[in-house]
């Protein structure tokens, strides 16, 4: 294999004459920085965090021209770190905001760019196949929005997901690539675990004037408790499969140590006190006792026993047993309240909406009208089934399928490599299914940027083997 074709300093700009990748990316951020910058001033006030948002950016800027992989694993290592003080960069309310995390999001889709640019065709083929009928899809349906700049945003945010599963794709080129990149993903949870600890140690957890009623929830370094579970149970799904399944070589020593930190994420896990993420991780444990290693399907079973011990578990389940009928004034759980979202979304919707609904990001402006409780609010979907059918019709909801398939149809193919990391990405897409009928999971930015970028070093593994047989066959590169 021609090893200096995957030279990741400068090798993408000297492959496109006259640099012309280069000048147009950095035409875009310097647009963005003017965008950023004109409204600087004027909104700056007493938020000191903004001060640092401008160096912050250049300094990324002169990462991404001078090294995009050291861009990637910056953004792969520290990313889960950054939610709470990004927020604080931000200008502007609601979908239309704009801050640092904005320019983070272009600087990765400016590294697909940089990948296309490069003619490499795996990046190109992934592209297309894989993501390319939900993008088009996607922007579409921005024709219809009532909320444009929300809905281009909600878009951007969608390609990023597409670029963390299509850049480990071009950047493993060896088995070794890929543990690097598994590790670095699992390092990435040192932040959000150590805090989280502090928030429990604390008390200080997340607080909202709306879920009184759920009692005391932790968000570790992110904005959301939901968001810090998903996120957790990929990680601890990913370190299970390291410790009992060999997902990637480590040593005795971090073997050993590795069941406190997985016990500690899932300990985490249940001061989230988010239901769907408890149920999808009980799944996979449950999976792999009874498909990998059936000797520890009695544990498994006796853990989900002690976990219905702890009060607040219990609790959290139980509550699902009243507030189901809103009668005497009573309030609705959060999974009643939600099916009332649903039906009320549902029967809204006319019959000309059925094909390619109303556009990009307007059930929130929609909710407002259609959902009884809304109060002045503007709920979102709490399904992303509901919110594509919605949003964009009939067609958004099977391009969502296709995407789906075509990973799937990635990880069956990948059983015959490595049936660990094939189980272990099968799983995280039955669990992202399920999350995705009771969450907004296409709105949890970072937990997709893991999420597909894990899925990604699945696929990677499979086009390795494919240029590891061109290699030994005597196919050019």
């Amino acid at each position: 294999m021609n090893t200096s074709k995957w030279n990741m300093g400068l090798a993408p700009l000297r492959s496109v004459p006259g640099g012309a990748v280069v000048v147009v990316i950095g035409l875009g951020l310097a647009a963005f920085a003017g965008v950023f910058a004109s409204l600087f001033t004027a909104a700056i006030g007493p938020r000191v965090m903004l001060l640092g948002a401008l160096p912050v950016a250049v300094a990324l800027g002169l990462v991404l021209l001078f090294s995009w992989e050291t861009l990637l694993l910056l953004v792969v290592l520290f990313r889960t770190d950054l939610d709470r003080i990004l927020n604080l960069t931000k200008i502007g309310e609601g979908g239309s905001g704009i801050g640092l995390g904005g320019l983070m999001n272009a600087l990765v889709i400016a590294l697909l760019v940089l990948v296309l640019f490069k003619k490499w065709g795996t990046a190109w083929r992934e592209l297309r196949v894989v993501w390319g009928p939900f993008l088009l899809v996607a922007m579409i349906t921005v024709a219809g929005t009532p909320l444009l700049i929300a809905a281009i945003k909600s878009n951007l945010d969608f390609i990023s997901y597409a670029a963390m599963y299509i850049l480990p794709i071009v950047l493993v080129r060896q088995k070794k690539d890929h543990d690097k990149w598994v590790k670095l993903v699992l390092w990435s949870a040192a932040g959000p675990v150590l805090y989280g600890l502090y928030q429990v140690a604390t008390h200080q957890g997340f607080g909202s004037v709306d879920h009184e009623d759920e009692g005391f929830r932790i968000a570790g370094t992110f904005t959301h408790p939901n968001i810090f579970a998903f996120y957790l149970m990929l990680i601890a799904c990913m370190l299970f499969s390291v410790y009992r399944g060999g997902l990637i070589v480590i040593t005795p020593r971090v073997k050993r140590l590795l069941p406190i930190v997985i016990v500690t994420v899932l300990t985490l896990l249940l001061f989230t006190k988010t239901r769907s993420a408890w149920a999808a991780t009980g799944l996979f444990f449950l999976a792999y006792s009874v498909f990998i290693e059936r000797r520890m399907l009695p544990w498994v079973l006796l853990a989900g026993l002690l976990a219905l011990c702890v009060p607040e578990v219990r609790e959290r389940i139980t509550d699902l047993a009243t507030g189901n009928s809103g009668m005497l004034y009573q309030r609705l759980n959060s999974y009643a309240w939600r099916k009332l979202v649903w039906t009320t979304s549902l029967a809204y919707m006319t019959a000309g909406h059925y094909i390619l609904g109303y556009g990009r990001a307007s059930f929130e402006y929609y909710s407002n009208i259609f959902f009884p409780l809304a109060n002045g609010e503007s709920p979102a979907a709490h399904s992303v089934y509901i919110q594509l059918l919605f949003e964009s019709g009939i067609l958004g909801v099977l391009s969502f399928a296709w995407l789906v398939f075509a990973t799937a149809k990635r990880v069956l193919k990948l059983y015959k490599i490595d049936r660990i990391e094939a189980f272990l990405i099968t799983m995280m897409i039955v669990q992202y299914l399920l999350a995705c009928y009771s969450d907004n999971m296409l709105d949890y930015l970072v937990f997709n940027w893991y999420f597909w970028f894990v899925a990604g070093l699945g696929t990677s593994l499979l086009w390795l083997k494919h240029q590891e047989k061109e290699v030994r066959n005597g196919v050019p590169e």
